[in-house]
């Protein structure tokens, strides 16, 4: 696997950013990491704290994407900063994943528009692990559609039950509907059309609605929600 990452994204970047890189070198040699910024800046930034960059390459970039920056910005005015560029790699074959701890609005809409969705899926959503009493749940949507459709919903399910399944390591991972009440009849029309939807969706080990005090005590794997309802 070849993973680019954005070395000015985010707060304290790029030494912040160069250190986790190298602790991830040292942890998965196996795996090709693609430090995207400025080279001059990250080799200067290495040397002078004393990180070690070898093994890792380097690919030049201009510009970075700053928080007050507009989204639309990555796609064409900043389309050659540290984001656009691993953006591009990505599109262009040249990685296979982008990290970047950069604007998260600028981050969607450049994976929305330069990367593109997968064929069917309606929305990309933002999702986070969150910690309960017994371990992590996945939160999905956190912020990305404020406004969503029951089909939208559903998706996030099954986008959700996958990452679960594949990156936390959960064999059939219990999906939630994050409600004002357990019973199929409470909610708005979104969360009742959604109910319907996702007990019909294959593959989708559904168990019900569950409440926001319910949450932290791990009742589900993974709870889907809006993302204005996730972001609060």
């Amino acid at each position: 696997m070849r993973i680019a990452i954005d070395a000015f994204g985010g707060d304290n970047a790029p030494l912040e950013v160069l250190r986790g890189a190298a602790m991830a070198r040292q942890k998965y040699p196996d795996v090709q990491l693609v430090l995207v910024g400025e080279k001059q800046a990250v080799e200067a930034c290495a040397r002078e704290n004393g990180v070690d960059l070898s093994g890792m390459e380097l690919a030049d970039a201009e510009g970075i994407m700053e928080m007050h920056d507009e989204a639309r910005a990555v796609l064409r005015a900043k389309r050659s900063s540290s984001m656009g560029r691993g953006l591009d790699m990505v599109a262009a074959g040249e990685a296979d994943v982008f990290i970047s701890a950069g604007p998260t609005g600028a981050l969607l809409m450049g994976a929305t528009m330069i990367i593109k969705r997968i064929k069917g899926v309606l929305r990309p959503a933002l999702a986070t692990e969150v910690p309960g009493i017994t371990g992590s749940y996945l939160l999905v949507d956190c912020g990305a559609n404020a406004e969503c459709r029951p089909e939208m919903l559903c998706q996030f399910g099954v986008m959700g039950s996958i990452y679960a399944k594949n990156a936390m390591g959960i064999g059939n991972p219990r999906v939630a509907l994050a409600n004002i009440g357990a019973e199929d009849t409470k909610g708005t029309d979104l969360q009742r059309s959604a109910y319907a939807l996702l007990g019909q969706q294959p593959g989708v080990n559904f168990q019900c609605n569950v409440e926001g005090r319910s949450l932290p005590m791990n009742e589900c794997d993974v709870a889907v929600c809006d993302g204005f309802t996730g972001n609060m």
